[in-house]
Formats: structure tokens, sequence, C-alpha cells
């Protein structure tokens, strides 16, 4: 009991200090960069790219925590933020400005993870893989499929960029007749409407899903014609998709249902264990009994150079790669994230990061931006990442746009493999191969 009250009162006098605007120094192991309030410009830049104007939005966030807390959630909304349970250990939310800095010294809280974009990706073809012959009950499928099967009696979820909710195909028979949209969702505090798509890729994907082919006289047919729909609009945001999926899930409760991720991003380690990975497992794999699938999209952009893999070699080795960052418009403000991994313990690396006119050296364990402010590079050593890798993220500011330099590891450590895998969006720029050394 007398060990309850002291942590009663010391979660008290940290409330008292924190709300009394005196300084609290964060535990910068446990917290993503991006998720820190800062003035560096290329910092600032990734998170308007995010969040949207960051003096006035919360900033959106994963947090990762070491058990279940249910108290959790009162805890964030008593300063002002957001937290929606995905499972015991893992929330979405936003975070009030700064309060990244706070939360990190909860002892429940293993790592606060910034939100990412997804985009858009599309690269599929009914035909290829028999979709037609299948509609039509061949090869023999056995009773009550034995006339086909075309999706009688099951949820089609597509999140994306909604639906142009006229269209014939989403009819039961032609414009007109009932709707076959059952269920809708966007984002909270959204203006947007579900049943229209200003992009027409959500129109797409949900027509080679489940369009019944109407408009076309049956030539252009979805996967499952006779599916009813579910519509869950994104802005794109890991944490909206998350967010949207769950939503179309709960509603289809027992009947079975696959929800479509036509959508990917070149952001985080690949490996399962970031929040957007580790989320979508999560609700994919359901309660016991489950009916459910979610398929995401991977490799459309596999000849888009965005991700280069090196080995160092040598036990003090030293990789450069080349990273040429496209002349884009306003909204330029690229990312790099770079993973090292390695067996009981990882690499260590000093990073120099150089372009014209501009260059960061920054030793492991260290966040350093060039003088100019243009490039912000982030070299984490610890622990508190889920996987535990190295993790090294780079920014850049709209200043660097069209230019070529390059990223050079020195390795200061061998406590791993050697091996580096860096991503880039494709809509940024590319990694030049070969590499140089």
């Amino acid at each position: 009991m007398r060990l309850r009250q002291i942590s009663l009162c010391l979660f008290a006098l940290w409330g008292v200090v924190s709300l009394s605007g005196m300084e609290v120094a964060p535990d910068l192991r446990k917290i993503d960069p991006l998720a820190l309030v800062s003035e560096e410009p290329a910092i600032v830049a990734a998170q308007t790219r995010v969040a949207g104007v960051r003096e006035r939005k919360p900033l959106p966030v994963f947090v990762h925590l070491r058990s279940g807390n249910q108290v959790f959630p009162g805890k964030i909304r008593s300063l002002g933020g957001e937290a929606v349970k995905v499972h015991a250990r893992l929330y979405t939310g936003t975070l009030p400005a700064d309060a990244a800095r706070y939360i990190s010294l909860w002892p429940e809280v293993a790592y606060i993870e910034a939100d990412r974009l997804a985009y858009p990706m599309l690269d599929f073809s009914g035909p290829a893989i028999s979709a037609d012959a299948v509609h039509q009950g061949s090869p023999a499928w056995p009773s009550p499929f034995d006339n086909g099967v075309t999706g009688a009696g099951v949820f089609v979820g597509v999140v994306d960029t909604g639906l142009s909710g006229d269209h014939p195909d989403f009819h039961t028979a032609g414009q007109g007749t009932p709707l076959r949209v059952l269920h809708t969702y966007v984002p909270p505090r959204s203006q947007s409407d579900p049943l229209a798509d200003e992009e027409g890729h959500g129109t797409h994907v949900t027509g080679i899903a489940a369009g019944n082919g109407f408009a076309s006289s049956g030539t252009y047919t979805g996967m499952a014609p006779d599916a009813d729909i579910l519509v869950g609009k994104t802005s794109f945001s890991t944490i909206d998709i998350v967010n949207a999926v769950s939503d179309l899930l709960t509603f289809a409760e027992n009947t079975p249902v696959a929800v479509n991720l036509s959508l990917g991003s070149p952001m985080g380690p690949h490996d399962g264990t970031s929040g957007f990975e580790s989320s979508i497992d999560s609700l994919a794999a359901g309660p016991a009994g489950s009916k459910r699938i979610v398929a995401v999209s991977a490799g459309n952009e596999r000849n888009e150079e965005e991700h280069f893999k090196t080995i160092v070699t040598n036990l003090f080795g030293t990789k450069t790669i080349s990273l040429e960052l496209f002349p884009t418009l306003s909204l330029f403000i690229p990312q790099v994230d770079i993973w090292a991994y390695g067996t009981t313990n990882d690499d260590e690396y000093t990073v120099t990061v150089t372009f014209p006119g501009e260059s960061a050296i920054v030793p492991s364990g260290q966040i350093i931006s060039s003088s100019q402010g243009g490039i912000t590079v982030s070299n984490r050593v610890d622990t508190s990442v889920p996987n535990g890798a190295t993790h090294i993220s780079l920014a850049f500011s709209q200043s660097l746009a069209g230019q070529t330099g390059t990223i050079r590891f020195d390795r200061t450590r061998n406590g791993g493999t050697g091996v580096i895998d860096g991503y880039v969006s494709f809509d940024d720029g590319r990694f030049l191969i070969p590499e140089t050394s």
C-alpha cells in the first residue's frame, strides 16, 4: 500500500511540474524524432507532411506499451490527447504539442512512433488469375458453390480514396437500383463524402474487387461481383488506415469479410514490428473464429530504386550510397529510413550525409542537423524501437530538391551482421545503384 501511495504521489508531482511549464527532460531513446517538437526545417517539413499545420494540429502517433494498461487512455486524455486501443500493448492516437517528452517518462511506455504516409498502389489484373472461370464454377466447386463463386454472402471492404457511389457497377442492377454499399467510414473530424472519389483510385480498386460489370454488360467484372461493399475513405495516414480497417471489421462482425489495401509505404523496418504493420496483423487475426482477410499490396514499386541493401564486410569498414532527390513541387520534404540489423548486439555507425553546400556528421546515439538546417540525421543505437535494431532516419528540406548527395556509413562497433537496408519514397528520390565504397 505504501509503495502504491508513493507512486501516486510521484505521478501527481510529475503532473504539477509538467503543467507548471518547468522543463522536463524526455527519454529520447523512447521517442521517434518525428514525434518531437523541433524547429529544424527538415523535421518541421516532415511533420507537416503527415499532420498538416504543425502549430495547430496534434501529432498522430502509435504508442507501444511494455504491457497492457487499462488506465493509459485516460492518462492521455488528461493531457489533451487521444488514445485508441489496437491491442493490449499498442495504441493509435494524437498528442498535443510536445507531450511526447512527458509520456516518454512513463514506465509503461516502450516507444512513441510517429505517423507516416502510405501511397495508393494498384498493379493487378483480374483475368490474369482466372477470376472469370471461378465465377462460372470452373474448376468444379462443391455445393453450394457448384454454380460458381461470386462473393454472395461476403463483405468486401476497401480502404482507399472513397467510391463513386453513382457508378452502375456498385448497384444491384445498375444506377437507380439499390446501392451495394452497406457501410462507410471516414476519419473523425473529416468532412469528406465516402461515396465521392475525387482521385478515382478507390473506385478503380473497388471495381476490381467487387464491380458487377453492369456498365460494360459484363465485360469488366470484378473478383466478387455479388459481394456487399464496405468503404473506408482515408487520407493515407497510416493511423487513419488502421482506424478504417478496424471500423470495417467491427461492422462485419461474424460475416466473412475481405478488406483490401491497395496502398503501401516504403518507410519502416519492413519486418512486421512497426505500428502500422503490427496493427494490421492484429486486426487481421481478430478473435478466435474470425472470418476475415486483410490484403495489402506489395512490390508494385519494385523498379523505382527506392531501396538499397548493402553489407559492410570489414570489421570497421565503410560504405557510401548515393541519393538523388527529385525536383518536385512545394510539398517536397523527403525522408529516408535506414535500418542496421544485428544478432545479439547491433552494429553502430558514424553517418555522414553530404549534399552541395550542406553536410552533417552524426556519431551513433546522436541527432544532429546541418548548419543550414536542411539536413537532420537521427542515429539511434538503443533498444527502444520495437525490433531493437539500429535506426537511422534522415529528413531533408525543400532547399535540396533536385540535388544529388551521398550517405556514408563508417562502422564504429562490430556487433551485428553488417547488413544495412535503406528506403526512400519513390515520389521523393532514388538510390543510385551500384553503391560506392
